[in-house]
């Protein structure tokens, strides 16, 4: 368990999940450099998805709803306040969803500041009724209310080089003032 827990912190890559949806992206960014993320489902039935998608850094960029299958015409788009919202393809004469939206549901890239720190990428269900569809997660069976946000931290590093001169730099500093 713990080589795991090494090598998931090696590679510096996270998934959060909860109730069913999952964000998965780099927790670890080098100044400046762009990561790819991705927020996606394992519940079965799932028919309505509405999310607010913040950070409390960089802004998203390169968001696409990637839902299949879907009603693509339903798709409200990331809005200015972070909200958006798909739809699986609802048979108007049967009065049913001919099929559940699976796997990935949307992805995005945030590109990392030029200042060293950390930035959190949060993922709210919409329990409040706000957001574009008007309503939580729906599935065919009924809906899932309460669901917890996801956070994320992302911490921003410098590359490896830079990284190593100022370590070198640090022990010149130390050889010199030692002398």
């Amino acid at each position: 368990m713990k080589k795991l827990l090494a090598l998931v912190l090696v590679l510096g890559v996270a998934s959060v999940a909860n109730a069913g949806f999952i964000l998965t992206g780099p927790t670890t960014l080098d100044l400046g450099a762009a990561g790819n993320y991705s927020i996606s489902t394992d519940i079965a039935n799932l028919a309505l998805a509405s999310f607010q998608l913040t950070t409390s850094g960089p802004a998203i960029e390169n968001f696409a709803i990637v839902a299949s299958p879907r009603d693509a015409t339903a798709d409200a788009a990331l809005s200015a306040a972070g909200w958006f919202g798909m739809s699986a393809v609802f048979n108007g004469t049967t009065g049913q969803y001919t099929a559940p939206l699976t796997g990935t549901l949307a992805t995005f890239t945030l590109k990392a500041p030029m200042v060293l720190g950390s930035f959190d990428i949060t993922l709210k269900n919409d329990n409040s009724g706000g957001g574009p569809l008007g309503g939580s997660f729906d599935t065919n069976f009924g809906s899932i209310d309460n669901v917890p946000d996801l956070v994320t931290r992302c911490m921003v590093t410098p590359e490896p080089i830079t990284l190593s001169l100022l370590a070198l730099g640090g022990l010149v500093a130390l050889r010199r003032r030692h002398a």
